[in-house]
């Protein structure tokens, strides 16, 4: 976790094609987090992935009662995991195409052959 001016964010030229690298070392995630409580400060989430984006950070800045933007921790959660996100869209009354859950990856192949073939007017597929 760093503490960064935003004149080294402005510097920083080219953020979609070359990593942010802050001028100082940064402390850990824990400390950061204590430090930012003890500072009263608001924490803008802008992060990507894992820890980030899976609920698990928002849930450590809630049990701290640290301000953040950007969803809480349950729906950040919930839509880290796509198919039960899709489930829940779809209790809502959301519309959304269908997709493909990776643990039936091979059912998909297969589906997705036998969509082909009955577009060209073949025979189904098997694996």
């Amino acid at each position: 976790m760093h503490d960064v001016q935003s004149k080294e964010l402005l510097n920083h030229a080219r953020p979609f094609e070359d990593e942010f690298k802050p001028d100082h070392r940064g402390v850990g995630l824990e400390l950061g987090l204590d430090r930012a409580k003890a500072e009263d400060r608001l924490l803008v989430l802008g992060l990507h992935g894992g820890r980030a984006e899976d609920g698990e950070l928002q849930a450590m800045c809630e049990m701290r009662g640290i301000p953040f933007t950007g969803s809480g921790s349950a729906s950040s959660h919930l839509a880290f995991d796509k198919v039960a996100a899709k489930r829940f869209a779809a209790i809502a009354g959301v519309k959304a195409p269908n997709g493909i859950a990776l643990e039936d990856i091979d059912a998909a192949f297969v589906d997705t052959a036998n969509l082909l073939q009955n577009r060209r007017g073949t025979d189904r597929a098997t694996v």
